[in-house]
């Protein structure tokens, strides 16, 4: 398992004690050495939490790489809040170590579950994960698969922790990695594969279509409605929602078509029109 970079400077590695993590410490200890271990124990699964603490702590040593790790007091009320206090706390050990990035273990099935849930929740475009965040997240294993980082784990007798919760299909991700993926696979062995060109493909048209809407607003203060009109839907649409991200796809159509008939004064929507002119909300 190559990776085809490895940044300079300290890299604090996020490490739950599952494969992924395991993996990742693994691959980036065989290139640099310059590396901190960071564990936040969720208190979600109570004696089984806390062994995943001890697993990680022996690892620690094991690797003689230092260790910052932290228990919450009451565990995390939802998926969110977990994931927005493990954040806060490894951006915490990142700012204490000045360190360069944090690597975390997200893989392509991972990529994949994304696009899906993004889909399924109505999204108007996909955001896959990038490799390198501007909040330097980067993520090194995020073209491998999750057989790939099996297979390497067991070709190099990596040891690692099960976490059974997910294997429980109550939650979205889950039902997704554990039975609607795996059915996909069966259909076509490069489905996941797939999944991800096609979000990619689909971020690369969004931000075109993104860059023409900017260019076409810069520097105005109004927008002409007999223009505004003649430009592309996709267009359209994209102005609309520079302006007003909260807009649902239905109320954007509704701004667009109140646009087309001339009628009406949506300020609830962020704009009015004005003697043939559009004056959105945020137009500077």
């Amino acid at each position: 398992m190559e990776l085809s970079y490895i940044p300079s400077g300290k890299i604090v590695v996020a490490l739950s004690g599952g494969v992924d993590s395991c993996v990742l410490l693994h691959v980036l200890y065989q290139k640099t050495k310059d590396i901190v271990i960071a564990h936040l124990n969720h208190n979600i699964r109570g004696s089984e939490s806390d062994a995943d603490q001890v697993f990680v702590e022996i690892l620690a040593r094991k690797y003689e790489i230092p260790l910052y790790q932290k228990k919450l007091e009451e565990a995390p009320v939802s998926e969110d809040d977990a994931r927005k206090q493990r954040y806060v706390f490894l951006q915490e050990v990142c700012d204490k170590e000045h360190a360069k990035c944090l690597a975390v273990a997200h893989h392509l099935d991972d990529q994949a579950e994304t696009v899906l849930l993004q889909l399924l929740r109505g999204a108007s475009a996909f955001s896959p994960m990038p490799e390198f965040a501007s909040n330097n997240v980067w993520r090194p294993l995020l073209h491998f698969s999750k057989q790939d980082i099996i297979e390497y784990a067991q070709t190099n007798q990596i040891r690692w922790r099960e976490d059974a919760s997910n294997t429980e299909n109550h939650f979205s991700r889950n039902k997704l990695r554990n039975i609607i993926l795996p059915e996909f696979e069966k259909m076509n062995d490069q489905a996941i594969k797939h999944i991800v060109e096609f979000s990619q493909e689909s971020l690369l048209q969004k931000q075109y279509i993104t860059k023409q809407a900017e260019k076409y607003i810069a520097g105005r203060t109004a927008l002409s409605r007999t223009e505004f009109i003649q430009l592309d839907s996709v267009i359209q649409h994209e102005i609309i929602h520079i302006f007003a991200p909260q807009l649902y796809k239905i109320h954007m159509k509704e701004v667009c078509l109140m646009i087309h008939r001339g009628i009406g004064r949506k300020e609830k929507h962020g704009f009015t029109l004005d003697m043939g002119m559009i004056r959105m909300k945020n137009l500077l």
